[in-house]
Order: structure tokens, then sequence, then C-alpha cells
């Protein structure tokens, strides 16, 4: 499991299911060439084609937590 977490505003509820999708920016006053809407549509696709699960939730205290949950590689003998 790897938690990443930050203390901003977090994100509006009823946007937290669009911050994985791909293209979407949640903040509009965020516009530029800089900002194209992929960096967590990125890492929710990776961890699920490593059969894992991505959540994204507002924090009690304040700030988004983000956490990733991967499989536990197959060591073999």
């Amino acid at each position: 499991m790897i938690e990443v977490r930050d203390h901003g505003a977090g994100i509006a509820s009823d946007k937290i299911s669009s911050a994985v999708l791909p293209f979407v920016r949640l903040d509009s006053s965020r516009g530029g060439d800089g900002h194209c809407g992929l960096g967590l549509a990125i890492v929710n696709r990776l961890v699920q084609q490593h059969g894992g699960d991505c959540t994204i939730r507002n924090s009690t205290d304040g700030g988004l937590v983000v956490t990733l949950r991967l499989p536990a590689a197959n060591r073999g003998s």
C-alpha cells in the first residue's frame, strides 16, 4: 500500500470520481498548456494493470488522500 496526501483544500465530493478520468480538469483556474488532467488517470490505469486499486478521498482534517493498493509479488521458491 502506498498513500500520498496533501494538505490543500481537497476535491469537492461530487468530483472525486472524475479525478481519475483522462483530460478532466477539476480546477478551471488551472488553465494553460501545462495542465492536461492526466496524472491521476495514468496512476489509476497503471495500478489497475498490475492488479491493484486506487482510491481517492478527502481527509477528515483537510487535504486529499490517494491510496494505491498493489498485490504482493509472487516470490516463488
